[in-house]
């Protein structure tokens, strides 16, 4: 559904994988010229590290983009990954996921919420947060979750929907969701969850 994957942010997004992938490009292309022109041997390894490492780059870039219409009353996963650790805080819940860098990248908004960040956001235009974090705040709904990763883009410009793709962490990172105990989860410790699919818990 475009309404939470927007082409325009699928198009912020394919930049950024260019520039990302210009480098290893760049060192096939010199790789076949110093191999076919100069006879070096040595460049056909270096083209084939330059290769495995553009191939790594568009598997950690790549987006979900199956996300259905979420159910109401329902909290989803902001990321894809594995649930690490369950466990009870005083009176809310705490839950930890594990995203592997083999996970796609999509970041989606759970519910509803008000967005902060280590360093400013304030602007209309996409912002590359380099070995920061993510945290997201719906006071009414008395839920929270951060999101941490060594590079996280993170688009302002998205449209706040629940569901709806509002940055990129690709590679690995941690979420840690915080709720109500007066929310039913729906998961249990060693499941794999979707970005705006699973579903992470419900009001009882």
């Amino acid at each position: 559904m475009t309404e939470y994957t927007p082409p325009e942010i699928l198009t912020n997004i394919a930049k950024i994988k260019f520039k990302r992938t210009m480098v290893p490009i760049g060192i096939v292309i010199i790789g076949l010229i110093l191999q076919q022109g100069y006879h070096l041997a040595s460049a056909r390894y270096l083209s084939i590290i330059a290769l495995i490492y553009y191939l790594l780059l568009l598997l950690i870039f790549r987006i979900n983009r199956t996300t259905s219409r979420p159910e109401r009353g329902t909290l989803i996963s902001p990321i894809n990954g594995k649930v690490k650790e369950i466990r009870n805080d005083d009176y809310e819940q705490v839950i930890i996921i594990k995203k592997n860098f083999y996970h796609p990248a999509d970041i989606r908004l759970s519910a509803l919420a008000d967005v902060s960040s280590e360093i400013d956001t304030g602007n209309n235009a996409s912002q590359w947060l380099k070995k920061s974090k993510l945290t997201f705040t719906n006071g009414e709904e008395k839920v929270s979750w951060s999101i941490r990763g060594s590079s996280i883009y993170f688009f302002p410009e998205a449209r706040r929907i629940k569901g709806g793709l509002t940055a990129i962490l690709p590679g690995s990172g941690i979420c840690t969701y915080r709720l109500s105990d007066q929310y039913r989860l729906n998961i249990n410790t060693g499941d794999k969850l979707e970005a705006g699919t699973s579903i992470i818990g419900s009001r009882e």
